[in-house]
């Protein structure tokens, strides 16, 4: 088990970076500047793997900004940890702990989710944690992949999801990549954003948490 763990963690950069043509930090930065990230925010990057959405949440919210990097994989904490040594960067805490255990007390402007909702119940579940444990008001951003709606380009794109799929050695399949993204999540906002892009494959939904927009 450990060694897979090892496989895993090592392969993740290259194959999310493969995929996406080398586009993947340019391709974050579109999807959080879409969602309302600004400078000097609060972010809390949940299943925040290797820490390879840092980089573009950095250039947004810059030095006076704060990052609270969660996951539960020590493997993918210990390489987050090294990126963040690489660039510098003094602004990120790490909880290395499962989302259902997660106890944050500080104020958090935005909440992101990138490539973690394979398990739709469960990631439906780590956020409203989320929302019932955080008593500020934020943003929230769920950044995933899905099949496109057009046939050609499902023709098109399916092979190189599948590579990706295997390669990561993911537990799920094609078929959890063809579903409906605003049916699927948009109960959890109260107001919402959607956008589809890099071959209608990446998709965005951002807004404010359903509580959060019915108490305003």
């Amino acid at each position: 088990m450990k060694s897979l763990m090892v496989d895993y963690s090592k392969n993740y950069d290259f194959a999310v970076r493969l995929f996406q043509f080398g586009l993947d930090n340019k391709n974050r930065i579109k999807a959080l500047e879409f969602s309302g990230l600004k400078q000097g925010d609060t972010v809390l990057d949940l299943c925040c793997g290797t820490g390879l959405s840092f980089s573009a949440i950095q250039n947004i919210i810059g030095p006076k900004g704060r990052i609270i990097a969660v996951d539960k994989n020590e493997r993918m904490i210990d390489l987050a940890k090294r990126r963040c040594d690489r660039h510098k960067w003094d602004n990120i805490k790490f909880v290395c702990c499962p989302i259902e255990d997660l106890d944050i007390c500080e104020s958090v402007d935005f909440v992101l989710l990138a490539y973690g909702w394979y398990d739709k119940h469960q990631a439906g579940f780590w956020l409203k944690r989320i929302k019932s444990m955080l008593a500020s008001q934020y943003r929230l951003c769920v950044i995933d992949y899905k099949l496109p709606n057009s046939r050609w380009l499902r023709y098109l794109v399916s092979p190189f999801l599948w590579f990706e799929i295997m390669l990561l050695r993911e537990s799920y399949g094609l078929e959890l990549l063809s579903w409906n993204p605003e049916e699927e999540i948009r109960g959890l906002f109260g107001e919402y954003h959607y956008i589809a892009f890099f071959f209608d494959i990446i998709i965005v939904m951002s807004g404010s948490p359903r509580d959060a927009q019915n108490n305003d």
